[in-house]
């Protein structure tokens, strides 16, 4: 799958893949390649000051990214390669209408149950608090996927979160996404 920016940023795909490439850091880090977080590695390649909230991120984006890179990986390596992909996808991500975000978090709490366990917070009477229940989703996914990755002592529960979120992404940005949902 050749994974693209949630919205206008197909720029800066192959600078933050380059920037990725020297590894990934616990917490916000330093500024330069290979010393610093995935939100610290955007904010370098869009050219703003050294941080870890960058404007064209969604803070529900930026949470559960956050929790991902802070999670228990086994390396750097380990973190940047489980989260590029991630990075790259979440760009443009703070211009996610209401309506994308719900179906985004059906997504994740489907596929986050069936491959890597736990029970979702339920969105039964929610819709029209569709950005609270993301964000409860979003914790609720960094949380089993950490517990799973410290339980079986693999990065993989972790690389399966990410590319859960990937894959939400990339179907959102397809007219045929409605069909993949078994709640439309």
């Amino acid at each position: 799958m050749s994974v693209k920016p949630f919205y206008n940023y197909k720029s800066k795909v192959e600078p933050l893949r380059a920037y990725v490439s020297h590894g990934l850091t616990f917490g916000l880090g330093r500024p330069s390649p290979g010393q610093g977080c995935i939100e610290a590695a955007v904010c370098a390649v869009l050219g703003i000051p050294h941080g870890d909230s960058p404007s064209c991120v969604s803070y529900i984006d930026r949470g559960l990214v956050v929790g991902l890179n802070d999670a228990p990986w086994s390396s750097n390596a380990a973190r940047a390669e489980g989260l590029v992909d991630l990075g790259v996808a979440h760009l443009g991500s703070a211009r996610m209408t209401k309506s994308k975000r719900l179906k985004w978090s059906i997504y994740i709490a489907e596929q986050g149950v069936k491959r890597i366990g736990g029970t979702a917070p339920s969105f039964d009477g929610l819709e029209d608090q569709s950005e609270w229940w993301a964000v409860e989703v979003s914790n609720w996914l960094v949380k089993t996927a950490r517990e799973k990755a410290r339980a079986a002592r693999s990065d993989e529960p972790l690389r399966e979160a990410a590319r859960i979120v990937v894959e939400a992404y990339d179907l959102l940005q397809n007219p045929g996404f409605r069909r993949v949902l078994t709640h439309d």
